[in-house]
């Protein structure tokens, strides 16, 4: 499940849990909303409440507006359980043009320094060649012409840069 997919509301209970949960929510790329607290009926809810909705996180202790949210409400232990199955957060491409870099096609294949030329809708244009599969030179310098797989790279999905992961191969 995406991040963007994740809306629920869940009863912490208490400071500590409501820091766990925000915690894990963090790692996966949410915000928290800090100013969410209503300070009108903070006697009638004791425990703190959070609901998590468009990437974000927010906290009441006000019993009618956690009622009143039409969100599925989930168990502490599994709205944890579903943010840390939550996909990883995509980092951004930061590959510059004629940045030096290492490329190939597929696993079996050895991997060659090129500089990046540009991305088109499946591939990765290095010194007017495509490749499928593409890491930073810098870093791996000792990879170049050996087919060591590595855990992280980039490859190109409708047009755009995508980090593949080991695990998503292994089915991790």
């Amino acid at each position: 499940m995406k991040l963007e997919e994740l809306n629920i509301k869940v009863i912490t209970g208490n400071e500590v849990r409501n820091k766990t949960i925000q915690a894990e929510f963090n790692k996966k790329g949410g915000r928290y909303f800090p100013n969410t607290i209503n300070s009108n009926n903070l006697s009638k809810f004791n425990a703190l409440a959070i609901f998590i909705t468009h990437e974000m996180i927010s906290i009441t202790k006000d019993i009618d507006i956690f009622l009143q949210n039409e969100l599925t409400e989930t168990p502490f232990d599994d709205a944890i359980e579903m943010i840390n199955n939550l996909e990883d957060p995509q980092p951004e491409f930061d590959i510059k043009q004629l940045q030096d870099v290492l490329v190939r096609d597929d696993i079996q294949n050895v991997w060659y320094l090129h500089r990046f030329i540009r991305t088109d809708n499946i591939r990765f244009i290095a010194d007017n060649n495509r490749y499928t599969q593409l890491i930073p030179f810098k870093g791996n310098e000792t990879l170049i012409l050996t087919n060591t797989n590595v855990t992280e790279w980039w490859e190109v999905e409708d047009g755009e840069e995508i980090l593949k992961r080991e695990k998503q191969i292994n089915g991790k």
